[in-house]
């Protein structure tokens, strides 16, 4: 080094000695300072910052599950999320099976579906279902619904026309749950954005965007829901809605109210069929055994319905026969939930009921309007029909909370509803216990209650579904009650057909069947016992009325066949209408529903079950069972001896 370097070095790390010298005489400063956090101040329900505006969104919302947070994020897509956008609405994708497994289209609402001819199984690989609500409502998310049929047979909307709807910048309705939506949208200015619901019945409370807009929201005939934006680009939307519980589940009217009629229904709900469709739908009703009229009781024709179009099963249509593909989906009882969602809502209408057919990406399913009687006023209720086993995936479901629904399935659930194992489904929100206390509350990987919250039928294994390739149909056990099926019975399980016939309770068992009646009465103290009324008090301490159930089989039936059950509920001090009926089979090791009936308004209920062919031969007990509500206690009925033998 020379020395002229050297000198210049020299002076600079003076300069520097010199210039850094005060800084050593003053105070040092501050490493951390307190940052002040504002806090969260709860009122009415609804949670904000401390400063916030009252009309802002709130950062979280008591329910009667519990706070609810609202979801963060900007306006980019985190992880896999969707991007919904200005004009993703279509009507060309009629009769098509949608996307391939595996694939992860964008989201669009379709205004014209007519079903495809292929029932049989579905092809493998993972369809996705991208969950957007918090609580998740995992697969019923609602982004086509559908409410009237077009002259080739698809359904279509019944009034293209949206209406605005206001946002109520008020708290969580008494008796309502709250849902927050999140969701990435490309607007285009003045340009509508389809968005998905978590029920029908929605009210929009209050929302945000980022960046913050002024934003308009319209609703169309069938509730669909749209988002207008006065400017274009890229937002994140959160938005609060708040919905009634009575749509996922529970009674489908208030203890005490009268029975309403077909007759009830407002005229402007009522929607008209194609002629051809009218014969064909007609033909179907009398199919079925369904007997409509002004005075038909309502609950009774739709059980009827339910009962039947849950009764579908995996399966190729058959070659013969004329008609056009309703006919042929409706009389064969094949297909998956797509197929008989739609054959659901075209007989239905026929019958004077309003339905609706329901899709996502996942899954289809169908609304169906439960009125007040004397038309006073009604609501739309979700029901799940079933439909064919899928792998399928839930895209950011793990951090949510599964919404918890009030009470059970009321309909009937058939054994092809509720049989088979629910694979794993991947990233389904994690489980928990419904309030109502009947079990999983969740998603479909286990079932759920409300209308058998299951695609396939309970369980979860993917409907295979709605012709964008939805469908989360799962073929397992119902949990519409929550309980998984305890499986069938050790020994034989040859398909020879048997018979079935009633008699005493004192007859000794033979064969591999239960052979005692302290055996049967071990079995049956599981979490489904039917010998115990489970509710005795209700949750404000009043005195339950008491129900009795008593019930008559067939003489005969075959294994394999079907068994007629009939019977009639009473209750003390209140109406025996609307309540679930379970008949229950007694099997070693479990027990086994065979089917769920409801109530009609003078307490008779009916249904006519499919007898397991992997009975083995032996006897067997036969019981029905009263599942209590809010006002009625639980009872069962007395039991039949059911001898399984060879023709």
């Amino acid at each position: 080094m020379n020395e002229t370097s050297w000198h210049k070095r020299a002076r600079m790390s003076i300069l520097g000695a010199c210039l850094l010298a005060p800084l050593r005489t003053t105070a040092q400063p501050a490493l951390h300072e307190p940052v002040q956090v504002p806090r969260l101040r709860c009122h009415d329900g609804v949670c904000r910052p401390d400063g916030a505006q009252p009309d802002a969104m709130p950062e979280a919302v008591m329910s009667g599950d519990g706070l609810i947070t609202s979801p963060s994020g900007g306006r980019t897509p985190i992880g896999h999320e969707q991007i919904f956008a200005s004009g993703a609405t279509t009507g060309n994708l009629a009769q098509s099976q949608g996307p391939k497994p595996g694939t992860d289209p964008p989201p669009v609402r379709r205004s014209r579906i007519l079903p495809d001819s292929a029932t049989g199984p579905e092809t493998g690989g993972e369809r996705l279902y991208h969950e957007v609500f918090q609580p998740a409502v995992y697969p019923y998310k609602r982004m086509s619904v559908l409410d009237a049929v077009d002259d080739d047979g698809a359904m279509k909307l019944r009034s293209t026309d949206p209406r605005r709807i206001d946002v109520t910048k008020t708290p969580v309705g008494p008796g309502r749950d709250p849902f927050y939506g999140s969701v990435v949208v490309d607007f285009v200015a003045g340009q509508p954005v389809p968005l998905p619901t978590p029920a029908a019945g929605f009210r929009i409370l209050s929302y945000r965007s980022v960046p913050a807009r002024s934003l308009q929201f319209q609703v169309d005939s069938a509730e669909n829901l749209y988002a207008t934006s006065p400017t274009g680009g890229r937002h994140r939307l959160i938005y609060l809605m708040d919905v009634a519980p009575r749509y996922f589940a529970g009674p489908l009217l208030s203890p005490g109210s009268p029975a309403p009629l077909l007759a009830d229904v407002p005229d402007d709900l009522l929607v008209s069929l194609p002629r051809r469709l009218q014969r064909e739908a007609t033909a179907v009703l009398r199919h079925i055994g369904v007997r409509t009229s002004s005075g038909s009781d309502y609950q009774a024709v739709l059980a009827q319905l339910v009962n039947y179009f849950r009764g579908f099963s995996v399966g190729e249509l058959p070659e013969e026969g004329a008609g056009d593909l309703y006919l042929k989906l409706a009389m064969s009882r094949r297909g998956a939930c797509r197929h008989r969602s739609y054959a659901f809502v075209i007989t239905a209408l026929q019958a004077g009921i309003p339905a609706r057919y329901v899709e996502n990406e996942l899954h289809v399913f169908v609304e169906v309007w439960i009125p007040d009687a004397r038309g006073r006023g009604g609501y739309f209720r979700r029901i799940n029909l079933g439909g064919a086993p899928l792998q399928q995936r839930v895209v950011d479901g793990e951090n949510k909370t599964p919404y918890r629904e009030k009470g059970s399935d009321p309909f009937p659930s058939p054994p092809s509803f509720t049989s088979g194992v629910p694979p794993e489904v991947r990233g389904q929100p994690p489980h928990r216990e419904s309030s109502s206390g009947t079990g999983p509350s969740t998603s479909e990987s286990n079932g759920t209650s409300s209308s058998g919250n299951n695609p396939a039928g309970p369980p979860s294994s993917g409907s295979s579904g709605n012709a964008s390739g939805a469908g989360s149909g799962q073929s397992g056990k119902s949990q519409s009650d929550g309980r998984a099926e305890k499986g069938s019975p050790s020994g034989s399980t040859t398909s020879k057909p048997g018979r079935v016939e009633s008699g005493s309770a004192t007859d000794s068992g033979t064969g591999s069947g239960p052979t005692s009646s302290s055996r049967e009465d071990a079995e049956l103290q599981l979490e489904d016992d039917p010998s115990q009324p489970e509710d005795h008090r209700s949750e404000l301490g009043h005195s339950l009325a008491t129900t009795q159930v008593s019930m008559q089989a067939a003489t005969q039936a075959y294994r394999g066949g079907s068994l007629s059950v009939r019977g009639v509920v009473r209750s003390t001090g209140s109406s025996a209408s609307g309540l679930e009926v379970q008949v229950i089979l007694a099997l070693s090791g479990g027990s086994r529903v065979l089917g769920r009936a409801v109530s009609q308004s003078d307490g008779r209920f009916s249904i006519d079950i499919d007898l397991p062919t992997d009975l083995p031969l032996g006897n067997y007990r036969l019981i029905a069972r009263v599942r209590g509500d809010e006002t009625r206690r639980g009872s069962s009925s007395g039991r039949y001896d059911a001898l399984v033998t060879n023709h």
